[in-house]
């Protein structure tokens, strides 16, 4: 019986034996198709954040183009809005400077006028449209381009 004993113990070492590695067999097996899962989430994870991280240059690039565009476009506006307040100064010159010049005239007109005035009322001389269309461009063509003489 003890050799019976002796061949169950053996028998029992073998078969716990057996059972620890195809126990082990297992777990190593479970263990690869679970890295193999991993590395696989890995690759994906790693193209989808290329993916991701192109779109995300791709869209700086956008942005900075639409900044630029907007720069550009307010640089415009500010330009625009100077060379409008230059063109009011300019005119407000020279409607200062046109008024000016007719203040000037006024007082060498009136004399004019006034002289020939007396001078046509001295010879009884009628004046129509004509004749006084002609002493008016005969007056101002002695004003010249100096505004009097």
């Amino acid at each position: 019986m003890s050799e019976t004993v002796t061949q169950l113990g053996t028998l029992l070492a073998i078969a716990t034996a057996a059972l620890f590695a195809a126990v082990w067999i297992g777990y190593r097996l479970i263990v690869q198709r679970e890295l193999y899962k991993a590395r696989q989430s890995s690759e994906e994870a790693r193209k989808r954040l290329s993916a991701i991280e192109s779109s995300l240059r791709n869209l700086q690039s956008k942005v900075a183009a639409t900044d630029a565009m907007f720069d550009r476009e307010s640089m415009e506006k500010r330009v625009r809005a100077t060379v409008e307040g230059e063109k009011l100064k300019i005119v407000e010159a020279a409607e200062r400077e046109i008024l000016a010049a007719v203040s000037a005239a006024n007082p060498d007109f009136r004399g004019y006028t006034t002289e020939l005035a007396v001078a046509l009322a001295a010879n009884r001389v009628r004046v129509d449209d004509w004749t006084d269309e002609a002493l008016l461009r005969s007056f101002v063509d002695q004003l010249g381009p100096r505004g009097s003489n």
